[in-house]
């Protein structure tokens, strides 16, 4: 009796929960009830499941409306400007990705460490993201070249980032955040730039200006700026985990081997 009560107790000590934020777009809710089952299944620890949307498309999760953020899709185009104020050619994908830095000041009970997961990605197998020690998991692909415009940006909204080592690519459709590490983030780029982080952001996508057209494709990632940040100032919080995605594929539902632990299906690859 006395060892079940320890285990059981060791048990709480170790165990981090953690909430997952899936931000979505209505072109990727045909699945969306299937994804949260999966993160109920494959994902450790999770404790809330949340959904960033225009609109509530689920009740298996907990809705925060876009509208509770600072800014809004319009207010992100009007900043990267280009022709058509406000129908910038990539306003969406710039807007999601300042969606995902800014959760943890919209959602007031979110976890210290909270896995933020592109709604067109399912985890494919069961995996941890924090460590016993607290440390948590930063997934990246070993080796994988990204567009250097990336790299441009990041050194432009954080200058103070000196270490980039292009070996790793962390765009891999999902990150684990922390809140104490945004904050840092946060309080850098707002004393370099004098302005709120989501305009020094936008503004920072200079190329967007001119309609460079590789700008409009791969000019900022959330996912590199905030793996790198912690490289540099946050290592003894982290550990770097290689994984493997499988390729964009037409089906959520396609069965794939432990090989892989996150399947992605972009809505313009899906045959469902």
């Amino acid at each position: 009796m006395i060892f079940c009560l320890i285990f059981c107790l060791s048990g709480l000590l170790f165990s981090h929960q953690l909430d997952v934020v899936i931000p979505v777009h209505k072109k990727d809710t045909e699945n969306l009830d299937l994804l949260i089952d999966y993160v109920h299944k494959n994902i450790k620890d999770v404790r809330k499941v949340y959904v960033v949307s225009k609109h509530k498309f689920t009740d298996k999760a907990i809705w925060i409306d876009e509208q509770d953020y600072p800014f809004s899709i319009e207010d992100v185009a009007n900043e990267l400007g280009g022709v058509g104020v406000g129908k910038h050619i990539r306003r969406g994908w710039y807007y999601q990705q300042l969606l995902k830095f800014y959760t943890y000041k919209v959602i007031d009970d979110l976890t210290e460490d909270f896995l933020i997961l592109d709604a067109d990605t399912r985890p494919n197998k069961v995996m941890k993201f924090i460590e016993d020690d607290g440390r948590v998991y930063l997934d990246h692909f070993a080796c994988r070249c990204l567009c250097n415009e990336y790299y441009k940006f990041l050194n432009r909204l954080v200058p103070a980032i000196e270490d980039v080592h292009k070996g790793y690519n962390p765009v891999v459709h999902h990150m684990v955040f922390t809140k104490s590490i945004l904050d840092s983030l946060f309080q850098q780029v707002e004393e370099v730039h004098a302005k709120p982080f989501w305009l020094a952001f936008s503004n920072c996508v200079i190329g967007a200006r001119t309609l460079d057209p590789r700008y409009f494709y791969a000019g900022a990632s959330e996912y590199l700026i905030y793996f790198h940040f912690c490289r540099n100032f946050f290592p003894e919080k982290i550990l770097l985990r290689p994984i493997a995605v499988m390729p964009p594929c037409g089906s959520i539902t396609e069965s794939f081997g432990p090989r892989y632990a996150f399947v992605t299906h972009h809505n313009y690859d899906r045959t469902e």
